[in-house]
C-alpha cells in the first residue's frame, strides 16, 4: 500500500511537472509573444472599437491603425473590418450607405471575433446610414421610401442601440408625411 501511495505521488508529480514545463514552453514559443509594437497595436484596437461604437472616426488615425495593422502577422483578421470602417465612414448619400449596409442584415463569419467585429461595423454602417438620412431629410423636407424600407428592414437593430431618439424622429416624420 506504502508503495502505491508513493508510486502514485511520484507519477503525478512528474506529470505535474511535465504539464506546467508544456504550459511554459507553449506560452514562450515565438508564435504567441508579442512585441511592444503588437501591443501598441492591440491599443490602438481597443481605441478604434470604443471610437466606432460612440461613432466618431478620424481618418488619419484610421489610416496609420491600417497601415500597422497590415504589418503585423498577429492582427491580420483586423484588416477588413478596418477597411470595411474607412469605406463606410467615407460613404455620403442615403442610397449608397443604405446599399452597402444590406450586407449586414444577417451574419455572415462564422468565428466569434470575426463575427463580433462583423456585428460592430453593422452597428456603424446603420448608425451612419441615419445620420446621413437625418441630413437629407433636413435637406429635402421628406423621407424617401428606400430610407423608409431601410429602416423598416433594420429595425431590430436600431431598438436596441442608442439611436432610438432619431428613430422616433424618423417614424414622426413619416407618420406626418402620410
Amino acid at each position: 500500500m506504502k508503495f502505491l501511495i508513493l508510486s502514485f505521488l511520484l507519477i503525478s508529480s512528474l506529470v505535474f511537472a511535465t504539464a506546467e514545463d508544456a504550459d511554459d514552453a507553449f506560452l514562450n514559443n515565438s508564435r504567441f509573444t508579442l512585441s511592444k509594437s503588437d501591443h501598441i497595436i492591440a491599443e490602438h484596437m481597443i481605441s478604434m472599437i470604443k471610437f466606432i461604437e460612440n461613432g466618431y472616426i478620424n481618418q488619419e488615425i484610421l489610416k496609420k491603425i491600417i497601415r500597422e495593422t497590415e504589418k503585423s502577422r498577429h492582427f491580420q483578421s483586423f484588416v477588413p473590418w478596418l477597411r470595411e470602417i474607412s469605406i463606410i465612414s467615407n460613404l455620403t448619400t442615403p442610397s449608397s450607405i443604405i446599399f452597402h449596409c444590406q450586407k449586414y442584415l444577417e451574419r455572415k463569419q462564422v468565428f466569434a471575433i470575426e463575427r463580433s467585429l462583423e456585428q460592430r461595423v453593422g452597428n456603424y454602417c446603420r448608425e451612419r446610414a441615419l445620420e446621413i438620412i437625418s441630413r437629407d431629410i433636413e435637406a429635402r423636407g421628406t423621407m424617401s421610401d428606400e430610407a423608409s424600407v431601410f429602416i423598416q428592414q433594420n429595425l431590430k437593430f436600431f431598438i436596441r442601440k442608442k439611436k432610438q431618439e432619431t428613430l422616433c424622429l424618423f417614424s414622426a416624420i413619416k407618420s406626418h408625411q402620410a
